[in-house]
């Protein structure tokens, strides 16, 4: 980022040049020139080292020593007050610099210096603990020479007289403010550019010894919105659109409380045409900022499998009371669902049922041949027997589970029996029911 520097000139004091290696000072002024002193000095070291050389003449008697230097005080110039531009954290980050000229006595040095810093009313409080003072040109830190404060409107460091002749032959301090960003004020969109997605944040310095104030903006990177990607198993042939990108993500995340993260849907259509590891992205959108994010979701193809996910082991109908009149009755007690398990991608299945020697009645030779039926969901009803009967077809499956028992809950199809008029004797019954589950249609 740029920035701007100004200088305050020192209106008792001249520069010119004398002869080789020499500064000439004139101090002084008058109607015909200069009047009072004249000097020429070796400044081969600068102002602020010790004078080699010293030639002085006068209009009047007496010869002039370095001692007639301390009454001139070394200007000190304007401060350097900048911002920084920051990728990785809510941080917005300042950078103080200003030249401490080394004065001839210790006099010369103000009473105290006191550098003001005050930062936005999005910046949270600023921890003075982790403020740093540190000598620009050799690193060396004087952070312990400065009094710190700090409070919601921003940052103060003090030094005294006494304080600041001792580092001021280190030529210039460097203090840089790192302020938090504050992510719930609600003024903080009106600091945020959505096309550079930065928040450009600002504040200001002055020094007591100026009327001058200096302004800086720090840029601050506004992080995106977040999710974490969930694994899919998907079956070859298939592809995104057999997926629902709000599915396939979780754990969404926003920088910004109160944030509405919107899923837009997946970046490219694509088909999973080959078997293996692969991957799709999701793209959110902050609502509140704009910003978009692309998730990435791991997904592995295979070939897919068609299976029964879970099978009744045993079926009953109670206790049925011996009539005179036929009556049907359906099983709706079973240990297990009818569940079918289909991976694969938009293939055809179907389930039979097979009655194996009928139903019979335990410690006897009593068979009953034409007394259980298999009633699907249309209505159609079917006598069970070693002959297979078709409990479900489906052609061009979606599902990956397909629950068939449901349906028999209701008491109104499925398994069920239906005794001609006497053929019931008093007992228990059972019959051995075999499920074929194949993938044709």
């Amino acid at each position: 980022m740029g920035y701007s520097r100004k200088k305050k000139n020192a209106s008792s004091l001249f520069f010119g040049n004398g002869a080789a290696g020499m500064t000439e000072f004139r101090l002084g002024t008058g109607t015909s020139g200069y009047t009072g002193i004249h000097m020429l000095i070796n400044a081969q070291n600068g102002l602020n080292g010790r004078f080699r050389t010293l030639r002085a003449s006068r209009w009047g008697v007496g010869i002039i020593t370095n001692d007639a230097f301390s009454i001139v005080q070394l200007p000190f110039s304007d401060p350097e007050f900048y911002g920084l531009t920051e990728d990785d954290e809510d941080t917005a980050r300042y950078m103080f610099e200003m030249e401490l000229p080394k004065q001839f006595s210790k006099e010369k040095y103000p009473e105290d210096l006191v550098i003001d810093i005050d930062l936005n009313s999005i910046s949270k409080k600023v921890d003075t603990s982790e403020i740093k003072i540190i000598d620009k040109n050799s690193k060396e830190d004087l952070t312990a020479y400065f009094e710190l404060s700090a409070d919601e409107y921003g940052v103060k460091a003090k030094i005294d007289r006494s304080n600041l002749s001792e580092i001021s032959s280190f030529n210039m301090i460097q203090l840089q403010i790192e302020a938090p960003v504050d992510l719930t004020h609600p003024d903080l969109m009106n600091y945020f550019n959505a096309q550079t997605g930065y928040l450009t944040i600002p504040a200001t310095a002055k020094v007591d010894f100026s009327e001058e104030t200096f302004p800086a903006e720090a840029e601050v990177k506004l992080r995106k919105p977040f999710a974490d990607g969930v694994k899919q198993t998907v079956a070859i042939d298939s592809g995104t659109a057999d997926l629902n990108p709000e599915e396939v993500i979780e754990n969404i995340w926003s920088p910004i409380e109160n944030d509405t993260i919107q899923v837009v849907g997946f970046k490219d259509e694509m088909v999973f045409s080959e078997l293996g590891e692969t991957e799709i992205t999701v793209i959110i959108r902050s609502e509140t900022t704009g910003l978009e994010s692309e998730i990435s979701v791991p997904v592995i193809v295979v070939t897919g499998e068609l299976k029964f996910s879970s099978k009744p082991d045993q079926i009953s109908f109670g206790t049925i009371p011996i009539q005179s009149a036929e009556k049907e009755y359906f099983a709706t007690d079973f240990d297990e669902d009818l569940t079918v398990g289909d991976t694969r991608y938009k293939k055809d299945w179907k389930v039979t049922v097979q009655l194996i020697g009928g139903l019979s009645l335990e410690g006897s030779n009593t068979i009953l041949h034409d007394a259980m039926y298999y009633t699907n969901t249309d209505g159609e009803k079917t006598l069970l027997s070693v002959i297979p009967t078709s409990v479900k077809r489906v052609a061009q499956n979606a599902e990956q589970s397909t629950v068939i028992s449901d349906s028999w809950k209701s008491g109104q199809n499925g398994i069920s029996i239906k005794p001609r008029q006497g053929q019931v004797k008093s007992g228990k019954y059972s019959a051995l029911l075999i499920w074929m589950l194949e993938d044709t249609p």
